[in-house]
């Protein structure tokens, strides 16, 4: 059972956290009373904004460092999150080798304009993740996953959802909605 309880939001400023970042004024009591904080963090210079779990992890560099071509905008997890790789430089490597049976991952991508738009279908919420075929150049069937390719606010992305076989029907749900909590600013 859960019970939303309004907080008040809190400005993250030196003392309460990083620039850019506003905890979001529910946090949700689970049973047995443990607490999670969710973040509303915005992104000034790439234009948009997410929500996520508070004990989740947002990348402090680009997983993908050798890519220009889309441009890595935000990497979450539930783990600690490595970037790079020996291999696929436009595919988060070691943070998708580094993910375990319980744990989620979502990184999201923008394309440099200009951009053919017929191939950017709209959004949908909640996509489908199905059992991992090394398509992200990590080998492996130990989890679920999905690449999706979409258009919105006249920009073009690509979103890679991924999670941990033996994933909890929560985490499964928080992924889902930090993917739909994202906006993105107008071109």
């Amino acid at each position: 059972m859960r019970l939303a309880v309004l907080l008040g939001t809190c400005l993250l400023t030196s003392a309460c956290g990083g620039a850019g970042e506003t905890r979001t004024a529910t946090e949700t009591l689970e049973a047995g009373g443990e607490q999670r904080a969710w973040i509303h963090w915005r992104d000034e210079e790439r234009g948009f904004t997410v929500t996520y779990p508070g004990a989740w992890q947002r990348a402090a560099s680009p997983l993908t460092p050798q890519l220009s071509d889309p441009v890595e905008l935000l990497a979450l997890g539930t783990y600690e999150l490595r970037p790079g790789g020996d291999r696929c430089a436009h595919q988060p490597v070691n943070a998708v080798e580094d993910l375990g049976p319980r744990d989620a991952l979502i990184v999201i991508f923008e394309r440099a304009q200009p951009y053919a738009q017929s191939g950017y279908p709209p959004r949908q919420g909640s996509p489908e993740l199905a059992r991992g075929t090394g398509r992200f150049c990590v080998s492996g069937t130990n989890r679920l996953d999905s690449w999706l390719s979409f258009g919105e606010s006249g920009r073009a992305f690509y979103a890679l959802l991924a999670l941990g076989e033996n994933a909890s029907e929560e985490t499964r749900t928080q992924l889902l909605a930090v993917y739909e909590s994202i906006v993105f600013d107008q071109s």
